[in-house]
């Protein structure tokens, strides 16, 4: 679902056989995948409907991955179980753990036929919201011009001008389903219409004065 040129996406590829779900899975490694470096590689887990039907339902790369592991060259998985479960094995044979290029290959023991809540249209996101699976969850991110909690979001009116009313002297403040406008300091108004606040008569007295000070006889601004 996100794959790139220079990927090589398919470079190694490995298909279970099918699980009493009637699903199988197929692993296939993109070696030169970008996610943790340079080629460090990943690899995808793909569930394969009896019709030939793949979804993408989990991406996997190593946790310590580095540039140029060439994680997903080659990869391999087992059977599945009566529950789903199966292993999976991605080697990394530029890893250098032990040495320049000595190699490792990661074991991954889970239930592979984890299902894709967003491409399936089983989450609860909000229609503005974007859905983003992980393995055995999904998170929702309202869209931009939306805030809440992906479940729930409100169009940001306050994010968009052409969406509010506000006096270009007033803040926009949103709120559910609506928007406020209040003027800002110094200007006073409704905040559809701002005016500069005219200040207040000041008077002024001499902190020593006394008696016959005659202050304020001649003055200038």
């Amino acid at each position: 679902s996100d794959g790139a040129a220079d990927d090589q996406f398919g470079g190694s590829v490995s298909v279970s056989s099918f699980g009493s779900s009637g699903h199988a899975v197929a692993v296939v490694g993109a070696w030169k995948d970008d996610d943790r470096g340079s080629q460090s590689g990943s690899t995808y887990v793909f569930r394969v409907a009896a019709d030939g039907t793949a979804t993408q339902t989990v991406k996997l790369t190593a946790s310590d991955g580095a540039s140029d592991d060439q994680f997903g060259l080659p990869v391999s998985v087992s059977s599945l179980g009566h529950n789903g479960h199966a292993v999976a094995v991605v080697g990394a044979f530029y890893d250098d753990d032990r040495g320049d290029k000595s190699g490792s290959a990661v074991v991954f023991f889970d239930k592979f036929e984890e299902t894709n809540e967003c491409l399936l249209g089983n989450d609860n996101c909000h229609p503005n919201a974007t859905c983003t699976n992980t393995y055995g969850s999904f998170g929702c991110t309202c869209k931009p011009g939306f805030v809440g909690d992906g479940v729930e979001c409100d169009l940001d009116e306050c994010a968009i001008p052409s969406l509010n009313n506000c006096h270009a002297d007033a803040t926009c403040g949103n709120t559910p389903g609506s928007f406020t406008c209040t003027c800002k300091a110094g200007f006073s108004g409704n905040g559809l219409s701002c005016a500069r606040s005219t200040p207040s008569p000041a008077k002024l007295t001499a902190s020593d004065g006394a008696a016959s000070d005659e202050f304020g006889y001649s003055v200038s601004v």
